[in-house]
């Protein structure tokens, strides 16, 4: 049992999908990047673990003052179309007790990367290989009731 007294299932995330695009450039469309965090620890980054269609050389427009770390700051996250259906990130990592999900945009002008939403989940609460949070169960998603940023059918999909 974890010290929140939840059974605290060890579970392997493959990957997370995210459903519609956020709207958080001008052209409707978005730079994701994703982080994981367990038990208040960083233990995931898409900039650092881009997975294999990512394109490692390229460069950011220049330093950012909001970056995590200098080496995140020499890799772009790939962009997502506002008519994009869906964004894969590949994790392939064990995770277990409490999980923070954080997805940011990357902008170039001014370089900084933006907060888009987050959530939290325990993985003693997952009983399917694949769950689905619905944007009203995401932070700073289900606020959004006019669907500026994120669509009426925005959520995020986690495959274990």
């Amino acid at each position: 049992l974890s010290n929140s007294g939840y059974r605290a299932n060890k579970l392997r995330l493959v990957r997370i999908r995210l459903h519609t695009c956020p709207h958080m450039d001008t052209d409707g469309g978005c730079d994701p990047w994703i982080t994981l965090e367990q038990s208040g620890k960083r233990v995931f980054s898409s900039l650092e673990n881009p997975g294999p269609d990512h394109n490692a050389s390229s460069q950011r427009g220049g330093p950012s003052s909001r970056a995590l770390t200098s080496s995140l700051a020499s890799l772009t996250p790939l962009n997502m179309k506002k008519t994009d259906k869906f964004r894969d990130f590949e994790v392939n990592m064990d995770l277990t007790g409490d999980v923070r999900l954080v997805l940011y945009d990357n902008d170039t002008m001014p370089p900084r990367d933006e907060l888009t939403c987050f959530m939290w989940f325990h993985t003693g609460f997952i009983t399917s290989a694949s769950t689905v949070f619905e944007k009203e169960a995401i932070d700073m998603a289900w606020s959004d009731r006019k669907c500026k940023v994120f669509d009426a059918d925005f959520k995020i999909e986690f495959i274990f």
